[in-house]
C-alpha cells in the first residue's frame, strides 16, 4: 500500500499542481520579458529549458505567485541532482529510510524528492517536519525560510557559525534562523532588499525563487560521479576510488568542510571502507561530499576477530591460509553463540577469537564461537596445489564425505611412528590430523601393509596413476605411490611406463597405494624439458609445465626432490639451491614418475 500510495502521490502532483506539470517553455511566457521581470528572464528561461520549472496550461509564468514550501523544497531538490542517474542509489536508499516518514506527511505530491533531501543529508526529518507537516507545505515560503533552505543545500550546519546579522530588521528573523541569513548573506546568493532591510517575513515569488536557485546552480556547479572506494586513510584525510565505468583510480584530500555520510548517517571519513559504494559531489576540482554505502553483501565464512563492537567488527577473513581484514557494521539483530549454541555477549569476540560469520545485506547477522583447535580423522585421497596452497583431500571417517583441507606451512607429519613429509603419505592412509583456524598444522598418518601377486591388467597412466591387477579370480584397482619402486625382470629403478600388460606382478600395498612393483618387464628413465612454474621450498616441490607426448598437449606435473636429488646450472656447471631456482627458468628433469608427480634425481638449469 505504501508503494501505491506514493505513486499515486506523483500522479496527484500532475493533476493539480500544473507549475510542475505543464511544460510550457521559455519564450512562451508573456508575462516574463524585458518588460517585466527582466531581472528574472535568464533564469527563468533556462530552468524552463532544463525541466526545472515550468509553465501553467494558458502559457504564463506566473512570476508573481507566490512558492509554498513545499514548491520550494521539490525545485531545490531537482537542483541538487535529485534526476541524476549517479544518485539512483541514494533514491533508492532513501525510500528504504524514509518513505514511511515521507508518506505520513500526507503530501499532495514531492514525495520522492523530499526523501532525495533527507537522504542525502540536507534536511532532517525535523526539518522537514517544521516545513511540510499539518498544512504547513501549502504556506506561503517567507525570505528567511529561504535563506536557510539554501545554506543547508550549501553546507552542513557544523560549518555555519553564529555571526552577527547586520540588517535593520534582524529582531524578524527567529533567533535559530539567524546564522542562516548572515551565512547566505556573506556568500552572496541572497541579499537585502534596500535601506539595510532584508524584509525576512516577506514571501518569495516565482520569479525570486527562479533566480535564487539559478544562481545556486551557477554557484555550485556540482558535479556527480558514482564509484567504489579503493582506499581511505584517515590520518592523511584521502580517499581513493574507481569510477564507474573506469579502470584508472583517482583521489582527493578530504578537508575538513567536506560533508561525509556513510549508511544514511552523517559520519567520519575513518567509517568508510574498502569497496564502499560511493557517490562523490565536486565543484569544479573541489570536493563537497561523499556519501558511501557498505554494499549489500551475503556471505558467510570463517575467521579471525581483529575487533568487535555492538556497532562494527573486522574479522581476518580466511581464503586458505591467507587472510583479508573485511569490517562490517553490526544487525541489529545480531545473535552470538558459543560452541553449545548458547547465546553470549560481544564481549565473548576477543582479538584471535575463532568464528563462524553470516552476513546479511552487508551487516554482521550471525557469528559462531568456534574452536581454534579441532581434530578430524579420515582416509587420505589426494595432495594437490589451489591458487598456489597445498591442499589435502581425504575421507572424513564419521560422514564418509569428502573434506579439502588447507595444509599449513608449519605442518608436522607423523608416519607409521616416524617423522615424516607430505609427499610420503599414502593414499588410503588413515589420519588423525589436527587444524589451528581450519589450517592442516598436524598430522598423524598410519597405514597397513599387505603383499598382493597376481596379473597386471590395466596401467592406468594420469596425475593419479593406478594399476589394476588379477588377484585370486578378481579385478583390484590400486593407486600407485609417487615414490612407488618399480623392479622389473629384476633390474632396479624402472618407472610405470616399463610395465605391460599380462606381466606377473607381485605388489607391496600400504593402505589402498601400491609402493613397489616387482615384475619381469625391462624399465627405462624418463627425462623431460620444460618451465617451472611454481617452487615451494617447504614442500620440496616445483610445479614445471611441459609436451606429454602420450596425450599431445602441454601438462602441469609436480615434481618432488629430496636430499639426493642434484641441481646444478648447465652454464655454470654450479650447484643451484632450490631456493634460488627461479620461476620461468626453463630446466630439464630425469628421475621416476607415478601417480603423475615426479620424483627428481637430477634437474638440470637450461636457461
Amino acid at each position: 500500500m505504501k508503494k501505491f500510495k506514493l505513486i499515486s502521490c506523483l500522479m496527484v502532483a500532475v493533476m493539480i499542481i500544473s507549475s510542475f506539470s505543464t511544460a510550457v517553455f521559455a519564450g512562451s511566457f508573456p508575462d516574463v520579458s524585458e518588460e517585466s521581470f527582466s531581472w528574472a528572464l535568464d533564469a527563468v528561461e533556462e530552468l524552463s529549458d532544463q525541466g526545472v520549472i515550468n509553465g501553467y496550461q494558458d502559457g504564463t509564468y506566473r512570476p508573481e505567485k507566490t512558492v509554498t514550501k513545499l514548491e520550494a523544497l521539490v525545485l531545490l531538490s531537482r537542483i541538487l541532482g535529485f534526476d541524476d542517474d549517479a544518485h539512483a542509489l541514494i533514491n533508492e536508499k532513501g525510500l528504504d529510510n524514509y518513505e514511511e516518514f515521507v508518506l505520513d506527511l500526507d503530501l499532495s505530491y514531492g514525495d520522492e524528492e523530499i526523501i532525495f533531501l533527507l537522504e542525502k543529508g540536507f534536511f532532517t526529518e525535523d526539518d522537514i517536519e517544521e516545513y511540510l507537516a499539518d498544512d504547513n507545505a501549502e504556506h506561503g515560503l517567507k525570505r528567511y525560510e529561504l535563506a536557510t533552505i539554501l545554506s543547508k543545500a550549501l553546507t552542513s550546519d557544523s560549518n555555519i557559525k553564529n555571526k552577527e546579522v547586520k540588517y535593520d530588521d534582524k529582531v524578524d528573523i527567529p533567533t535559530s534562523q539567524r546564522k542562516y541569513v548572515a551565512y547566505i548573506t556573506e556568500v552572496g546568493l541572497m541579499k537585502g532588499m534596500g535601506d539595510n532591510i532584508f524584509s525576512p517575513i516577506t514571501d518569495v515569488n516565482r520569479a525570486q525563487i527562479a533566480l535564487v536557485l539559478y544562481n545556486l546552480q551557477e554557484m555550485t556547479d556540482y558535479n556527480y560521479t558514482v564509484c567504489k572506494v579503493t582506499s581511505v586513510d584517515s590520518l592523511l584525510s584521502t580517499i581513493k576510488f574507481i569510477k564507474e565505468g573506469e579502470e584508472k583510480e583517482s583521489g582527493y584530500l578530504v578537508k575538513d568542510d567536506v560533508i561525509i555520510r556513510v549508511d544514511s548517517e552523517e559520519d567520519t571519513l575513518d567509517k568508510i571502507g574498502v569497496n564502499y559504494n560511493a557517490i562523490i559531489t565536486t565543484s569544479g576540482d573541489s570536493l563537497k561530499s561523499i556519501v558511501a554505502y557498505q554494499p549489500d553483501i551475503d556471505d558467510q565464512f570463517v575467521a579471525k576477530v581483529v575487533s568487535a563492537s555492538n556497532s562494527t567488527m573486522k574479522f581476518a577473513k580466511f581464503n586458505g591460509t591467507k587472510t583479508e581484514d573485511v569490517l562490517f557494521p553490526v544487525s541489529k539483530e545480531i545473535k552470538i553463540v558459543d560452541q553449545e549454541q548458547d547465546a553470549v555477549s560481544v564481549a565473548k569476540l576477543g582479538v584471535g577469537t575463532f568464528v563462524d560469520v553470516k552476513i546479511k545485506k552487508g551487516k554482521v547477522e550471525f557469528v559462531e564461537i568456534l574452536d581454534k583447535t579441532t581434530t578430524v580423522a579420515g582416509v587420505y585421497k589426494s595432495i594437490s596445489t589451489e591458487d598456489g596452497e597445498l591442499v589435502l583431500t581425504i575421507e572424513e571417517v564419521e560422514s564418509k564425505e569428502d573434506m579439502v583441507l588447507y595444509v599449513g606451512n608449519d605442518v608436522t607429519v607423523t608416519r607409521n611412528g616416524s617423522k615424516s613429509t607430505m609427499n610420503e603419505l599414502l593414499a588410503g592412509d588413515s589420519m588423525s590430523i589436527t587444524l589451528t583456524y581450519n589450517t592442516i598444522t598436524k598430522i598423524i598418518a598410519t597405514s597397513k601393509v599387505q603383499n598382493k601377486d597376481g596379473f597386471i591388467e590395466e596401467i592406468r597412466i594420469s596425475a593419479k596413476p593406478s594399476i589394476v591387477v588379477k588377484v585370486g579370480g578378481e579385478s583390484v584397482e590400486y593407486q600407485i605411490s609417487p615414490e612407488a619402486s618399480y623392479i622389473v625382470s629384476g633390474k632396479q629403478n624402472c618407472t610405470i611406463y616399463d610395465l605391460r600388460l599380462g606381466a606377473q606382478a607381485s605388489l607391496t600395498v600400504e593402505s589402498n597405494t601400491v609402493t613397489k612393483i616387482s615384475t619381469t618387464v625391462a624399465d627405462t628413465i624418463i627425462q623431460v624439458s620444460g618451465v617451472v612454474e611454481l617452487v615451494n621450498v617447504s614442500y620440496n616441490m616445483i610445479q614445471v609445465s611441459f609436451y606429454d607426448p602420450q596425450t599431445e598437449q602441454t601438462v602441469s606435473q609436480s615434481v618432488f626432490v629430496n636430499a639426493s636429488t642434484k641441481v646444478f646450472n648447465n652454464t655454470t656447471g654450479k650447484a643451484v639451491a632450490l631456493k634460488n631456482l627461479e620461476e620461468g627458468s626453463t630446466i630439464s628433469v630425469i628421475g621416476t614418475q607415478s601417480t603423475g608427480v615426479y620424483l627428481a634425481s637430477t634437474i638440470i638449469v637450461l636457461n
